[in-house]
């Protein structure tokens, strides 16, 4: 590179710094982007799990996915967009309460299982909502406080109780990510870009080539 024009060898310390880019921030999309994923039956006592890496704080999301109730029968969406599912008898899985236990390294809370949020054709969502505290309706777990810090953090839940029809359900529960392709939390934006990272690596071809054919009359002209 020392027997280069300075003008080619700015041009591949930039076109490596792009590349280096590129990679880094691939990396941290893939990172930030990870859903974190806990099977957990639904008894009282159950527990799960799991250690969760953020590149920065961030606000603690999570639903459980709860197999659809084979006999339950559902309704139409309401006009708030959640569904309404009921059952001959009694309620079914997608109307059913419990209560869990979360614990990280730096809070603890107790989370109620929410209403519908969506579905799939096999499976219905549910938000996990901070409970009030015993005797205070307003007392909540604060935003603030059910924060996952930056780097590694111990993530438990355990369940506090369930409604019969949910009782010994197997459920999966999503602790959801703060970068994600339809949404992107506060501070995550630059990463979005890197979800096209295959198309960005296509065009960095394009100056790596120019690059390279430059280069190689630069040093044919440099030996005659």
């Amino acid at each position: 590179m020392s027997a280069l024009p300075r003008s080619l060898t700015w041009g591949w310390r930039l076109w490596a710094a792009a590349c280096l880019l590129l990679m880094a921030g691939t990396v941290a999309n893939r990172i930030a982007s990870r859903t974190y994923v806990l099977p957990l039956t639904l008894t009282p006592g159950a527990s799960a799990e799991t250690r969760v890496f953020r590149l920065g704080p961030d606000a603690l999301r999570m639903q459980l996915a709860v197999e659809r109730d084979a006999n339950a029968r559902q309704a139409p969406e309401g006009a708030d967009g959640r569904l309404r599912a009921e059952k001959e008898g009694g309620r079914d899985r997608a109307e059913a309460s419990g209560a869990i236990r979360v614990e990280t390294d730096r809070f603890s809370g107790d989370f109620d299982i929410g209403a519908p949020t969506g579905h799939s054709a096999r499976q219905v969502f549910r938000p996990l909502t901070p409970r009030p505290v015993q005797g205070d309706a307003a007392a909540v777990v604060s935003p603030a406080r059910a924060q996952l810090p930056r780097g590694g953090s111990r993530l438990r839940v355990t369940v506090l109780d369930v409604e019969l029809p949910l009782h010994g359900t197997a459920v999966v529960l999503d602790v959801e990510p703060p970068l994600g392709f339809k949404s992107t939390q506060s501070g995550y934006g630059a990463l979005w870009p890197f979800f096209f990272w295959p198309y960005l690596a296509a065009l960095l071809l394009v100056p790596g080539g120019v690059l390279a054919a430059a280069t190689w009359r630069a040093r044919r002209r440099s030996t005659r």
